[in-house]
């Protein structure tokens, strides 16, 4: 029996599949939601609300926070999704009124998903960047009041060229064809780090968030502006990889994405 058949007809779900991944917390949480976005729903609006659920047995489990595909303990790798075909555009889902699904989620569109492949043992990541709410790090049965759908962060400019985006972007909704950069941010989420970079030099340049030579990938989030009025409040438009040199660090604000 395949491992989806035996996971869905798991009668002490999460267990099986825990057992099968044997501890990879992150292996699993991405492998169930890879494999719960290209299931179908009666309503498309039914997404965040069908899967809460889910969540809930996984943030027990992981003894963290879990809510709109965000795993508290591994918030970065959660945030990195992206679109499971590139020849498949998302499409944003229309929720209830009262209802929003945040923009970084990717429960908030249609069509399946997948994740960079950022690896495990040679990855920085740029904590000052991006502000974990407290809540994420609460356990779902202990959590009272709203669910969290903002995120602060700090979004730079892009010193980029249509070859490198198209080769390290992948936008969520539009394809890459002609972005429009001067109103295009990106939120650093983390980046490649050399295993040997030990040094106390390289680690106070990382501690000071000054690290990143120019060829190193660093993993972001691409932004832009929900209105003219309000420039902070961003909404999250695709995700991707791009060498240090590719991004304006001397051009920075803080923003909220929602």
């Amino acid at each position: 029996m395949s491992l989806k058949a035996n996971l869905m007809g798991d009668a002490d779900f999460p267990k099986y599949v825990l057992d099968y991944f044997k501890g990879g917390q992150i292996v699993l949480f991405q492998y169930l939601y890879q494999l719960y976005s290209d299931r179908n729903f009666r309503h498309d609006s039914d997404r965040a609300v069908a899967l809460r659920g889910l969540e809930d047995r996984l943030g027990g489990k992981f003894g963290t926070g879990a809510e709109f595909g965000m795993i508290g303990k591994f918030p970065q790798r959660s945030l990195l999704w992206k679109r499971a075909d590139p020849r498949q555009r998302l499409s944003r889902i229309p929720q209830p009124a009262g209802t929003h699904v945040p923009s970084w989620s990717w429960m908030a569109y249609t069509g399946a998903i997948d994740y960079l492949e950022v690896p495990m043992k040679s990855t920085t990541w740029r904590y000052e960047n991006v502000t974990i709410p407290r809540e994420w790090n609460t356990l779902p049965s202990e959590r009272h009041g709203a669910r969290v759908t903002q995120i602060r962060a700090v979004a730079f400019g892009l010193n980029v060229d249509t070859m490198w985006w198209k080769k390290g972007i992948t936008m969520d909704r539009d394809d890459n064809a002609s972005p429009d950069f001067g109103v295009l941010k990106c939120v650093v989420v983390g980046e490649e780090r050399d295993l040997n970079d030990n040094t106390e030099d390289e680690k106070n340049k990382r501690h000071a968030g000054e690290s990143g030579l120019d060829g190193k990938i660093q993993y972001v989030l691409v932004v832009k502006p929900l209105s003219d009025g309000l420039k902070i409040l961003h909404e999250r438009v695709g995700v991707g990889g791009l060498p240090a040199a590719k991004i304006r660090k001397d051009e920075k604000m803080k923003i909220i994405l929602v």
